[in-house]
Formats: structure tokens, C-alpha cells, sequence
């Protein structure tokens, strides 16, 4: 699919020609005065959304003279702690001018690719690179050296504007749509609290009106390109050749910050 007045081959290239790749670093928090500031300092938890305005910790001109200042509209990813699915193919564009930790990587433009459209490159791949070539043994990690040879392919100027802006439209409404998901599920919870209030009837254990059951643990290793869906605790983490339940069924989160939380699948 694609826009009728653009025709072609995609050119191709890799990152490490396209980009100028950087990762910060984090100044000594003995000086507490380093981290009493104006200056953005992000660190890779806070790569959430597709913009990145401001961040919990801010530094000083004397600790952003040890790093490098980023420009608004840099292409930042999390590069640590991959192994992680709520910090794994994640990454946003600074909307201030920015410093960064070490576990973050910074990308600056050298050729003709947008930082905007690598946005919604790696969005879609960010999740399979952290899978398939992050290393370490406790924590698994991103490094210049890995990020530079991925192969991208890319239209001209010209359709990347067009396509980036497509993709800002859909990214807001799908905006909209969560903050009434929000909303709705703030009432949902409140409903629920007050029908299933204790009331004259019957007490039970779960047990004894479904069976609960723990599916087999996926590791990441075992992930494919292709196949069925997984979810984990946090949404869709990658795709398995097998399923594991075909039936309508109720599940609950058991780790992680969404502990509790049900879905109905």
C-alpha cells in the first residue's frame, strides 16, 4: 500500500551511514547540586510516549558541560534493560533540548532519512531487535556497534513527510481514544466496587467455578517472526509458533507493575 502520486524503489541504507549515534551518561550524584537544574536529563524509563517534553530529573549547566546537549527533535531509544517488555522498542523525539543517561542512544541525522520516520521504524522493529541482538547475561543491553549495521530502507523526502504525517494523525486519535478508555475504566471500577459490595448469597472459591490455570513461560530467545500473539504483562510482546489456549478466557496479570490488573481475551 502507499500514497498514489509516489513511485519507486525505496533506496536502502544502514543506520550507522544515515545517523550519528550517541549515549550519554549519568553525573556523580555525590555533588547533589549536579541534578538541581533546568536541563533534561532522560533516562531510558521515560521514553514512553512519541513526544518527550520534560523529565523527573533535571541537571545543571556545570553537568550538561560533560554531556552533550540534543537538539529538539533528536530520536532517542532505551538501550538498557531490554530484557524488560515495558523498556524493550522503546523511544521518543525530544520536544526540548535534552541530555541523556548512558542507557539511552541518541539519533542525529547525517543523510536523508528523518528523525520521524525512524520513529515509526523502529516501532515496529524495536521490539524483535531487543529480542534477537540485545547481549548481557543479567541485563540485556543495546550498543553502538550493534545498532550501526541494521539495514533500513526509506523512501524519498518528500513521501517520508507525508507518511509521518499519516502516522501523527492516527498517533492522535489513538491518544483520544485511550484517555476515554481511561475514563471508562475509572467507571467501570467504581461500578464494580459498588455491585460486588458484600451482599445475602453465597461465598466460593474460584476453583470452584473455573479452572485457573499458568501457561508455560516463553523466553525471549524462543520468539519467531511469524505466528500467533503473545501477551505479557505489559501487552503484546512477540509472536510464538504454537498457542496455547483457543477459548474465550479471563486473565490476571501476576508480575510486574500491572500485578492484578484482568483482561478479557
Amino acid at each position: 500500500m502507499r500514497f498514489p502520486e509516489f513511485e519507486g524503489e525505496w533506496e536502502e541504507s544502514t543506520i550507522g551511514k544515515q545517523f550519528e549515534l550517541y549515549s550519554g551518561n549519568t553525573p556523580t550524584r555525590i555533588n547533589k547540586e549536579l541534578f538541581n537544574g533546568t536541563i533534561n536529563w532522560i533516562s531510558s524509563g521515560e521514553l514512553k510516549e512519541h513526544y518527550i517534553y520534560s523529565t523527573k530529573e533535571r541537571i545543571s549547566q556545570e553537568a550538561a558541560n560533560n554531556l552533550k546537549l540534543l537538539s529538539v527533535g533528536t530520536f532517542v531509544i532505551a538501550i538498557y534493560g531490554l530484557e524488560a517488555e515495558g523498556v524493550r522498542g522503546t523511544g521518543s523525539i525530544t520536544q526540548e533540548p535534552s541530555t541523556i543517561s548512558q542507557a539511552c542512544m541518541a539519533f542525529t541525522p547525517k543523510g536523508e532519512i528523518t528523525n520521524e520516520f525512524l520513529y515509526s521504524w523502529y516501532k515496529k522493529h524495536g521490539n524483535v531487535i531487543g529480542v534477537k541482538y540485545a547481549q548481557g547475561t543479567k541485563q540485556q543491553n543495546l550498543s553502538y556497534d550493534i545498532l550501526e549495521k541494521f539495514k533500513i530502507s526509506y523512501p524519498n523526502v518528500m513521501e517520508q513527510d507525508k507518511l509521518n504525517l499519516f502516522f501523527s494523525l492516527i498517533d492522535k486519535r489513538i491518544s483520544t481514544q485511550n484517555k476515554i478508555i481511561d475514563k471508562l475504566q475509572s467507571l467501570i471500577k467504581g461500578l464494580r466496587v459498588h455491585l460486588t459490595q458484600k451482599t445475602d448469597g453465597y461465598i466460593v472459591y474460584l476453583s470452584e467455578i473455573a479452572k485457573i490455570y499458568q501457561p508455560q513461560t516463553i523466553s525471549l530467545s524462543e520468539f519467531t517472526e511469524e505466528g500467533y500473539l503473545v501477551y505479557g504483562a505489559n501487552g503484546i510482546i512477540g509472536k510464538y509458533r504454537e498457542y496455547n489456549h483457543r477459548t474465550e478466557q479471563i486473565c490476571i496479570t501476576c508480575r510486574g507493575n500491572t500485578c492484578g490488573m484482568v483482561n478479557y481475551t
